[in-house]
């Protein structure tokens, strides 16, 4: 049996520049105005979420998000004679060495017999960490609130899928049947000088679709999606980065390709059993 899709693939990028990029940008600057934005962006409910560990959005780690202060406990060594400290070292065995030193020394030179030791001191100091302005993966959570457009909204690992609402208003939904929905990635880079909003827009469709169907999966369904995104992240590159809005480039393409399955018949069974049996 020959099973036959299509799957259609729409990316659309958005090119972003600063107002002049003559001007040199301090690497604490820009790290400055990326954390700025990713806070925003999450709090909006547009995160910038890790590509590796999949969440929704009540379940995100607010640290990558906001400044965290958090407890360090170190550990020093000093050695005291005779009730003074007269040195510090951040190694146990450093300080085991400086005290036979000191007794040896006490020892060959027939000094007085002094008391010395060594003790471990343990310093703890709160530290500010900043979040990690990594990620670069967008996920649209706000989405999950509008009906509008008689579509509903899902994620699915890094992707947001797009689905039709049927007449019950349950969404018609199979995540093995990818020919129910479109499904966009949505990726954020945030460069200095330059940035990117990349949408990926998937469709597996099945192997005879008309162009009206075609048109809907790739460019009418993901439209309020791709709309949202582009008006949020571009109200804060124009408040915390500088945008210049007359260098704004948007480039799209959309290619196909079709992939065709087909069962072993049994006579490519048949040779491989018979192979095997003159081994």
């Amino acid at each position: 049996m020959v099973e036959q899709n299509c799957v259609y693939e729409r990316k659309m990028t958005l090119t972003y520049r600063v107002l002049n990029d003559s001007d040199y940008i301090k690497p604490d600057k820009h790290n400055k105005n990326k954390r700025e934005i990713t806070k925003l962006l999450y709090e909006n409910r547009f995160p910038l979420v890790s590509q590796y560990n999949s969440r929704d959005y009540e379940e995100l780690d607010k640290s990558d998000y906001y400044p965290t202060k958090r407890s360090e406990t170190s550990v020093v060594y000093n050695v005291i004679v005779d009730d003074k400290e007269i040195a510090t070292t951040n190694y146990n065995l450093d300080a085991r060495m400086v005290v036979d030193a000191i007794k040896k020394f006490v020892t060959i030179n027939e000094l007085p017999e002094s008391n010395v030791q060594y003790e471990e001191v343990k310093i703890t100091k709160e530290k500010e960490y900043e979040p990690d302005e990594g990620y670069t993966t967008l996920m649209p959570f706000v989405l999950y609130e509008d009906t509008s457009d008689d579509l509903t909204y899902r994620r699915l690992d890094r992707t947001m899928t797009i689905h039709d609402v049927n007449t019950d208003n349950t969404p018609d939904f199979d995540v093995n049947d990818a020919s129910n929905y479109s499904a966009v990635e949505t990726r954020l880079n945030l460069g200095k000088y330059e940035s990117q909003l990349i949408f990926t827009i998937h469709w597996d469709a099945p192997a005879k679709s008309t162009k009206a169907n075609i048109e809907k999966h790739l460019v009418h369904m993901p439209e309020l999606l791709t709309a949202k995104v582009i008006n949020q992240v571009e109200s804060v590159l124009k408040e915390h980065w500088n945008m210049d809005e007359d260098k704004t480039t948007i480039d799209c393409v959309t290619q196909s390709n079709i992939n065709t399955k087909a069962a072993c018949s049994p006579a490519v069974i048949s040779s491989l059993k018979k192979r095997q049996a003159e081994l």
